[in-house]
């Protein structure tokens, strides 16, 4: 065996392991720009949909509503001033939802973009009135690198409920691999089929690792869900918009923060401003 093969041989066993490590929700922060009765009965309807979740410690709900602020200025104030451990709002607080339903507004911009905090984003009201599944039972990771995110997996784990279904996926982007292997194919000595054949498999068993390594550690550490990998090549959009209907997902969780870059991840944009029906976790 040459060094070169054997570093290869040495390199592929060394898989990325998950690290369980619940987050801890102690406040939340309800913002809505509706008065206080309604605003009171939207604390109620979400405090339902995260009733059967993993958290073991009573939640300090506060809120924000349309007679405590003009501005998003004053709501990133109120967050950065004393962090919640989660921010609850929809999309368009302070702006036209009916009629920009392909954008988040101002305020999810904001909050996503200049705080630490994450956001569960609901679906718009209609009529003043959440619609909102009953529970957290099916959840989905949507990610286009599930490999060791485990902040990702471990808030994603903590808000399924305590039986449900944990859908951990990673959708690797068919129309780059093949720009890729078209390059690689395009290097002298390079063995095409060997590139078109091991290249993809490979990028598609490094997640199912990972996700095999998040199912034993969840299931030693006691928790019950169900945990279910989907590991594809396509598009991202197309494939991630299919599979939240057909698997019926109450809850997406997602990054939004984009290294080097003010604005949302590309891909969280585009799925946030596409499902508009489910709600999202942005972290």
């Amino acid at each position: 065996m040459k060094l070169d093969d054997f570093e290869s041989v040495f390199r592929s066993a060394v898989k990325t392991q998950f690290h369980h490590e619940a987050p801890i929700i102690e406040s939340a922060l309800l913002v809505t720009d509706v008065d206080e009765a309604e605003t009171q009965v939207m604390l109620d309807q979400v405090r339902v949909f995260l009733s059967k979740t993993h958290n073991n410690t009573e939640i300090e709900w506060s809120t924000m509503n349309s007679g405590d602020f003009k501005e998003v200025a004053e709501v990133l104030d109120r967050v950065r001033r004393n962090p919640p451990s989660i921010v609850v709002c929809y999309r368009h607080i302070l702006g036209q939802g009916s009629k920009l339903p392909y954008s988040l507004g101002s305020t999810v911009d904001t909050l996503t973009q200049a705080t630490d905090v994450p956001v569960l984003l609901l679906p718009r009201p209609d009529n003043k009135k959440l619609c909102l599944p009953s529970s957290t039972e099916q959840v989905m990771v949507v990610t286009d690198h599930l490999t060791g995110d485990d902040r990702l997996v471990n808030w994603a784990a903590h808000l399924c409920t305590l039986e449900g279904t944990l859908y951990l996926t990673h959708v690797e982007d068919e129309t780059a691999l093949t720009h890729y292997i078209d390059i690689l194919s395009k290097i002298p000595g390079v063995d095409h089929d060997i590139i078109e054949t091991k290249l993809p498999e490979k990028l598609l068993q490094i997640p199912l690792d990972y996700i095999q390594s998040t199912a034993e550690v969840l299931a030693n550490d006691g928790d019950r869900e169900k945990v279910e990998p989907v590991v594809v090549l396509g598009d991202p959009v197309t494939y991630y918009k299919k599979l939240v209907v057909e698997k019926d997902v109450d809850l997406l969780v997602m990054n939004t923060k984009d290294a080097g870059q003010s604005a949302m991840h590309a891909l969280a944009y585009a799925l946030a401003v596409e499902i508009r029906d489910r709600p999202l976790l942005l972290l």
